[in-house]
């Protein structure tokens, strides 16, 4: 029941479905299906590396997809510029992109444009695990990620009678009381809803 997002409404990339390919895609489709008064909710754990600190002459974040190389993730990886490059052009009312990965909020530094540029839309967020230049860490129970355990925990108190936009709107404004105390991990595979 997802936030009271009906399942035909979602795209779940587990393990090596993670494609570059196939997380352009999903989101390239999101964009399309979305109409004015929707919203795009977009998740992703995994790895995450801010390669301006890293690799000599580049200067994006990337969120490491499942084929990623971390010698040529330019081509491997999806970087913010990608991420923008298809979500910049959503005429939908709102977008959200919850981030569980090291560095997570490098992405809002490297993809200003898409959070300035409210076309017809309501609200552009960012929820991310981390700032721009920290690690997270994963439950030390090996139970997931505390970041996303916490962001479970916060929908499980949602009220469901809620509509949708709603419940999302809960989420995010508990989590953010959530987020400024917890410091997180990536889990194995990347995930995109």
């Amino acid at each position: 029941d997802g936030c009271a997002v009906p399942s035909n409404q979602v795209c779940s990339l587990c393990g090596p479905q993670a494609t570059r390919a196939a997380v352009l895609h999903a989101l390239q489709v999101a964009v399309e299906r979305a109409g004015p008064d929707d919203s795009i909710y977009v998740y992703f754990a995994g790895h995450g590396i801010s390669a301006g600190q890293r690799v000599a002459g580049t200067n994006d974040f990337y969120l490491c997809t499942s084929d990623a190389q971390d010698t040529r993730l330019a081509e491997t990886a999806v970087s913010g510029v990608d991420i923008e490059g298809v979500l910049g052009e959503a005429s939908c009312r709102g977008i959200l992109i919850l981030l569980d990965c090291c560095e997570g909020a490098a992405f809002a530094e490297h993809a200003p444009a898409m959070f300035r540029k409210l076309r017809r839309g309501d609200f552009r967020i960012l929820l991310s695990s981390v700032r721009a230049d920290q690690r997270s860490w994963e439950r030390v129970d090996g139970a997931g990620t505390l970041f996303t355990n916490a962001l479970v925990d916060v929908q499980h108190s949602v009220p469901v009678a809620l509509p949708a936009w709603a419940q999302w709107g809960a989420l995010v404004a508990s989590a953010i009381g959530v987020a400024i105390v917890v410091q997180t991990h990536v889990r194995a595979f990347p995930w995109i809803l």
